[in-house]
């Protein structure tokens, strides 16, 4: 072999070998191969070009020292080192947001913001924390071969594209911490009832507070080192730096954000949407925000045309057939991205919503209502664009006063809108101009239809107790008087005596049993007597519908007790 070489060198010739990639060998591959080096370096006009990550391999070696092995093993080996410089921090960063660009142009949107180059520090922290961990061309290629795995792979995962990047960045150069954030949803996305109180009154909880801070720091240094603390300064900061970025100060117990926005943004920090991140695709039934953006861009439209019919096509074909989850997604969204429409278009949207009431299932339509009125009460608060308050007003007066005229929607529902959520949208006294169409509308029922067929007697109860507040606050100016009400309550159940035991339900009490009664030892009959004259007036004039009830052979369910208390009472 050697006499080979001599006459291959005399000849001017040589023999180079490059090996690459020896840093990424195992421990025992690495001292195999190092053998094999060291039997051949010494052969003549042979030369080994030997390419590796200098401290990579030197750790290795080093945990080798008992067995041969040591830092100073590779000294004996290499006879000339060439250290190749790392590119300069501007230049990885350029090649960075190249790669960054090439690949979000491939999903069809644009670099965020936050990952291009600015002069201004603030709004280019998640790009410099990913500068700051990416420090070699090799890092790169890794890095973005993990995050093109996330975002292209498979189906669109509908991730915040920012948050994507930075969750990457940890899956790849800090694969044990990715674990366990992984693990963490709760503790890194949400915050305990007992947590969010202190927001509430801080300087009467400041201890609970600390408290509360010093439990979470700790929670968060078993997150970062797992009980390893080999984990360098340097490299500890840019992790903290990252899980920052991603989730916000998780160790204050009043940081818990806007969880609607968080939302619509699809951003790590929401618990709706942090498995996302480790899925590589949208769960099944859900709607991405690319989804949700043409969805709001065509009711935008549309609104903008004043073309009430288009808006109504939009919400029944978005609506109509989806999945719950969905359906809550479109919906969640569309109320966020309603914050900055002006009221003209507020206006025009909420027509759509009434005329697809039609076709859309009611709690949709009520979900729907529900997020215009929030959007514009948020507006008018806040004075957005030609929003005030007045007019923040007279749109919630419009919206609910169609839905009370809306025969698709239960007056129960109605209901739920008008007093469940007191001083969300109106105070008390702001919905009196509202109190006239809504007696009107359940006076209706009792006199035309049958109110009781689709709706519980439980719930409807508060209908009924309203509709008797709204007209004793309007007095004169009512439309129809208690007794009137009274009146039409009775010939509703001579008209359906079935609805009997469940409309004395209206002045029925519960023992502690749960057991609706009217008579019991616990109330005297004045007492008896008082509540059913405050709901029927001359109740006796319900003697029809009771003996109707009985020749009629129908079941009084859960009701019977209360049939049985009033005949007796009677």
């Amino acid at each position: 072999m050697k006499e080979a070489l001599k006459h291959l060198g005399a000849e001017g010739g040589r023999i180079v070998v490059l090996i690459d990639d020896v840093d990424r060998l195992n421990k025992a591959e690495l001292f195999s191969l190092l053998r094999l080096v060291r039997t051949v370096a010494d052969l003549p006009y042979v030369t080994l070009v030997i390419a590796m990550d200098d401290e990579r391999v030197r750790k290795v070696l080093e945990k080798a020292v008992f067995e041969g092995y040591g830092q100073s093993y590779l000294d004996k080996i290499v006879q000339v080192a060439l250290h190749v410089p790392l590119p300069g921090r501007e230049a990885m960063t350029a090649e960075l947001v190249a790669e960054l660009e090439a690949t979000f142009q491939k999903m069809g949107v644009p670099l965020p913001k936050n990952l291009t180059p600015s002069e201004f520090r603030i709004q280019r922290v998640a790009l410099d924390l990913l500068a700051s961990t990416i420090r070699t061309p090799r890092d790169l290629a890794r890095y973005m071969n993990g995050l093109r795995t996330l975002l292209l792979a498979g189906e669109n995962p509908d991730v915040d594209q920012t948050d994507a990047a930075l969750i990457e960045a940890l899956h790849i150069f800090h694969p044990d911490i990715y674990d366990r954030v992984r693990r963490h949803k709760d503790f890194l996305t949400e915050r305990s009832d007992d947590e969010l109180d202190i927001g509430f009154d801080i300087s009467r909880e400041r201890g609970k507070a600390e408290r509360i801070k010093a439990a979470r720091s700790k929670e968060l240094d078993l997150i970062i080192h797992g009980g390893d603390l080999t984990l360098g300064p340097k490299a500890e900061r840019l992790v903290r730096g990252l899980l920052d970025s991603l989730f916000g100060d998780v160790t204050n117990p009043m940081a818990h954000g806007h969880s609607s926005a968080y939302a619509a943004e699809r951003k790590i920090r929401s618990p709706k949407y942090f498995d996302n991140y480790f899925r590589y695709a949208k769960p099944i039934g859900a709607v991405t925000r690319s989804e949700v953006d043409a969805f709001v861009k065509q009711v935008l439209y549309y609104a903008q045309q004043g073309f009430i019919e288009g808006i109504t096509k939009t919400m029944n074909a978005a609506l109509a057939n989806q999945e719950d989850l969905a359906t809550e997604q479109l919906i969640e969204d569309l109320g966020f991205r309603l914050k900055d429409v002006e009221p003209d278009l507020m206006e025009k949207i909420g027509e759509g919503i009434i005329t697809a009431s039609n076709q859309l299932p009611p709690d949709i339509t009520i979900g729907l209502l529900t997020v215009v009125l929030d959007a514009a009460t948020h507006a008018g608060l806040l004075h957005i664009g030609n929003w005030t308050s007045e007019k923040a007003k007279e749109q919630v007066h419009k919206l609910l006063r169609a839905a009370i005229h809306s025969r698709q929607l239960s007056t129960v529902q109605i209901h739920g809108l008008l007093e469940n959520q007191p001083g969300r949208w109106l105070r008390e006294d702001e919905l009196l101009p509202l109190a006239a169409a809504w007696i009107q509308r359940v006076d209706e029922e009792l006199l035309k239809e049958d109110p009781l067929e689709k709706q519980h007697i439980a719930e409807w109860l508060y209908v009924f107790r309203f509709t008797q507040k709204m007209i004793t606050a309007l007095d004169k100016d009512s439309p129809t008087s208690s007794s009137m009400l009274q009146a039409h309550l009775i010939d509703y159940v001579n008209r359906r005596p079935e609805r009997i035991p469940q409309v004395l339900y209206l002045a029925a009490q519960s023992e502690s049993d749960g057991i609706p009664r009217l008579l019991s030892p616990r109330y005297s009959r004045e007492n008896t007597l008082a509540w059913l004259k405050s709901v029927f007036g001359d109740y006796s004039q319900l003697r029809p519908a009771l003996e109707a009830f009985r020749k009629g052979m129908f079941e009084a369910g859960d009701y019977a007790q209360l049939l049985k208390d009033f005949e007796d009472f009677l």
